[in-house]
């Protein structure tokens, strides 16, 4: 699976959500399970850095202090809606804010609806999502 535009997304109810967690808390959660991560209150600006990101948005990796992990794990530790993120730091907490549902790939319920409405039938909307895809009967399939 790869990612692709998907139109209507804005229209998701989890398009753009905001998680909130306070600098103590995020730094307890990230050292326990990177160890390496030696995260510190006074450093934690300057210790977090996005290093990639795929073409969807997703963050590929990040560097969190000594440890190097994947969006999709920090994804699963914080309980993130996707691994499209962006951190803001204040004095208080770590804002993340989130842009989709999901993984990233494959079919999105809100864009298929989306190219639905514009007109496109089910082939057009699964060779969209799926690509390189045939279609064919089971009958056929030999």
């Amino acid at each position: 699976l790869v990612g692709v535009e998907s139109p209507g997304e804005q229209d998701a109810e989890h398009y753009t959500d905001e998680e909130r967690f306070s600098r103590s808390a995020f730094i307890k959660a990230v050292n326990k399970q990177w160890p390496k991560a030696k995260l510190k209150d006074r450093k934690l600006e300057s210790q977090v850095e996005v290093v990639s990101r795929y073409t969807s948005g997703q963050v590929k990796t990040l560097r969190l202090g000594g440890a190097k992990v994947t969006g999709k794990e920090l994804r699963k530790l914080l309980g993130l809606k996707s691994a499209n993120f962006a951190l803001d730091f204040s004095k208080k907490e770590v804002c993340i804010t989130t842009h989709g549902f999901g993984h990233g790939v494959g079919m999105s319920q809100y864009g298929a609806r989306a190219m639905a409405l514009e007109g496109a039938d089910y082939a057009g909307i699964l060779k969209h999502y799926y690509t390189g895809i045939e279609l064919g009967q089971m009958k056929n399939l030999k």
